[in-house]
C-alpha cells in the first residue's frame, strides 16, 4: 500500500520517516492512516482552489480604471476640439463684417451729406514776380465737408474787372487729417501780367459745383518788380 505525505502529498516510500519534497515528519501524525493522507491533501487543495480562482476572477474581471478614464479623457478632448475652431475661420467673417459696417457708414454719410452745410473763406489773394514770370496765389480754408472727399475737385479761377476768366487751375480736395476740415493753396504761374480783379474758389462734385466762394484781390498786396504792365487797370 502507497504512503503519502499528510502535508503535501508527495508519495513516500513505505520506511520513509520523513517527507523528501516538504521535509514533513510522517511519524508526528499517528492519528491517520495512509490511506487517509491523500484525502486530506486533496481537500486541502479543493478549499485552496476556489480561493485561488476567486482571486484570479477578482483580478480578471476588476474594472480598468485607468483604461475607463483615458477613455473619458479621450471624449472630452474631442468633444473640446469640435468646438475649437481654427482662429482664422473666425476672424474673417468678422473682419468681413467690419468692413462692410465701415463701408456703409461712410456710403450712407455721402448719400445724405447736405453740400449746403460746406463753408469757404478765402484768407489770400497775393501775387509776385516780374517780367516773364508772375505768380499768382490764392488761399482758401473749408470746414463741414464730407468724410469721403474721393472724386471731389477744387477749381481757382482768376478773373478781371469786367467778369473775363483769365485763368484757371483745377486741384483734388483734401482733408486735413480725415477731419471736415480742409485748406488750399491754389497758384497759377503765367509769362504776362494778369489784370486781376478777383478770384472763384468752387468745390466740383460729378461735373458740378456744389459750393462756390469769391473774393477780391488787392492789388496793393501784389510785389511786382520793374514792369510797365503792372501798372494797367
Amino acid at each position: 500500500m502507497s504512503k503519502y505525505c499528510p502535508k503535501c502529498g508527495n508519495e513516500l516510500p513505505d520506511d520513509a520517516q520523513f517527507c523528501n519534497e516538504c521535509g514533513y515528519s510522517v511519524l508526528v501524525d499517528n492519528n491517520h492512516t495512509d490511506e487517509e493522507t491523500p484525502k486530506e491533501v486533496m481537500k486541502t487543495e479543493e478549499a485552496e482552489t476556489p480561493k485561488k480562482d476567486a482571486d484570479e476572477i477578482l483580478f480578471n474581471e476588476a474594472p480598468d480604471k485607468t483604461k475607463s478614464n483615458n477613455d473619458m479623457d479621450s471624449k472630452i478632448f474631442s468633444d473640446k476640439a469640435s468646438f475649437n475652431l481654427p482662429k482664422n475661420k473666425i476672424l474673417i467673417p468678422v473682419a468681413v463684417i467690419v468692413i462692410i459696417i465701415i463701408g456703409l457708414a461712410i456710403f450712407s454719410s455721402n448719400i445724405f451729406y447736405n453740400p449746403d452745410s460746406i463753408s469757404i473763406t478765402i484768407t489770400d489773394i497775393s501775387a509776385t514776380g516780374e517780367e516773364s514770370d508772375y505768380y499768382y496765389n490764392v488761399n482758401a480754408i473749408f470746414s463741414n465737408l464730407p468724410s469721403n472727399t474721393q472724386g471731389y475737385l477744387l477749381k481757382t479761377t482768376y478773373y478781371d474787372s469786367n467778369g473775363n476768366a483769365l485763368a484757371s487751375t483745377t486741384e483734388g480736395l483734401n482733408t486735413v487729417d480725415n477731419s471736415e476740415y480742409g485748406s488750399c493753396f491754389a497758384f497759377y504761374n503765367s509769362p504776362k501780367y494778369l489784370a486781376i480783379d478777383h478770384v472763384k474758389v468752387e468745390i466740383i462734385h460729378d461735373g458740378n459745383a456744389i459750393k462756390e466762394a469769391t473774393g477780391d484781390f488787392d492789388r496793393n498786396k501784389a510785389d511786382f518788380s520793374n514792369d510797365n504792365n503792372t501798372t494797367q487797370s
